[in-house]
């Protein structure tokens, strides 16, 4: 028993707060008193028209106890569509991450998260759940949140998502790991239904004693679009989501 239980101290330890997934959060959290430098890029490719979305945020990551970290992040957006139109936003956002069951070591593990963001001209706050279980070299996990935006400027678009996403990957013995992620990522506006689009596509990440890096890439594969939009002579949902969308992340420790 004992030393069933030092082997899973050893393997939490090795992982640091690796995310081998692209947007299905795993565990563990960073160790206490540690700091993480953390990277996520997300770029956001296809609508109708011309149209590129690169997301970005930047920060540190700091573990308050053993399950329990924070992180503060300032987010940065570029937009490229059609051949002139460009815009540019940023903000910042604040996380706080609770892992109170390790996948290694209980029948799931759980992932809580909760976050605050503030731009320019709007507020947005979400709420995460998520379930994860390793099975030798193979992690299965689950996600589902919510996230709500109040805007300042009276635009139109949904203000509400609901997304659920969950995924696989295999530890290769050379310190990648590859899997398979599926999304699925639902708008509201006004309480009214916007659409909905599922991507599903490949993840690959690698990590070391130091660091962690990971990408994933999810064309939209399916969409349930809301009545006004159906026959409009595309398939895919595009007026809130994209045909392509890929993820960066990079961690660091400090």
């Amino acid at each position: 028993m004992r030393l069933s239980l030092l082997f899973v101290l050893v393997a939490s330890s090795a992982l640091a707060s690796e995310q081998p997934l692209g947007f299905t959060v795993t565990g563990p959290t960073v160790a206490p008193g540690a700091h993480e430098l953390r990277l996520t890029t997300t770029p956001r490719f296809g609508r109708p028209e011309e149209f590129i979305r690169i997301e970005s945020l930047l920060g540190f990551g700091y573990g308050l106890t053993a399950t329990l970290e924070t992180q503060v992040l300032i987010a940065i957006a570029l937009e490229a569509f059609g051949r002139d139109g460009r815009s540019a936003e940023g903000g910042g956002e604040v996380r706080l991450r609770w892992h109170p069951l390790d996948g290694r070591a209980h029948f799931l593990g759980l992932n809580l998260l909760g976050a605050v963001g503030l731009s320019p001209d709007s507020v947005s706050f979400e709420a995460r759940l998520g379930v994860e279980k390793w099975l030798g070299e193979f992690l299965f996990a689950l996600n589902a949140n919510v996230d709500y935006r109040v805007r300042r400027d009276g635009a139109d678009g949904p203000e509400l998502h609901t997304e659920q996403s969950g995924g696989v990957v295999y530890r290769l013995l050379n310190n990648f790991t590859t899997g398979f992620e599926v999304r699925s990522r639902i708008g509201f506006e006004r309480g009214e239904y916007y659409g909905a689009a599922i991507f599903a596509g490949p993840v690959l990440g690698w990590r070391n004693k130091t660091g962690w890096i990971s990408l994933a890439a999810l064309p939209q594969v399916a969409a349930v679009k809301a009545s006004s939009q159906v026959g409009n002579g595309e398939a895919l949902e595009l007026r809130d989501n994209e045909r392509v969308v890929l993820r960066l992340q990079l961690g660091f420790d400090l």
